[in-house]
């Protein structure tokens, strides 16, 4: 099993300024969005105080496509806005050894996706299991 869970705070630039494009962007990611997301996953787009905020989450049988397109997804998105920042949670129990006993974090920042291991859910068994 491949759970996931992640957010975004979408922006253009690191600074909140030069914004000029951020329609743009919104359509981009709304019309992905309708595209490679139609089957009952959670993908929110919002605009709450003139931020653009994106929230997923769900959980696959194995590491398939759909986990492959919400990692592929949170690239596109620091590619296209490179002020984004946020973080995509994901804990795979199909893997081997004590990495099924893991959540891994996906760190998106200045257009940089950066992989960690989690510390505050993690180690699963005892933390949030058993």
């Amino acid at each position: 099993m491949v759970e996931y869970h992640g957010w975004l705070n979408i922006s253009q630039s690191i600074d909140g300024e030069n914004e000029s494009d951020k329609i743009l962007i919104v359509n981009q990611i709304k019309e992905k969005i309708a595209t490679a997301f139609t089957d009952g996953r959670i993908v929110t787009l919002k605009i709450i105080n003139g931020n653009v905020m994106l929230h997923c989450g769900g959980i696959a049988n194995h590491w398939d496509n759909e986990v492959k397109d919400v990692v592929a997804f949170f690239e596109f998105i620091s590619t296209i806005a490179f002020g984004t920042y946020g973080v995509l949670y994901i804990r795979d129990t199909d893997v081997d050894g004590d990495n099924s006993n893991y959540f891994k974090i996906i760190r998106i920042a200045k257009g940089k996706l950066t992989e960690f291991k989690d510390g505050i859910l993690s180690p699963c068994n005892p933390t949030i299991e058993a």
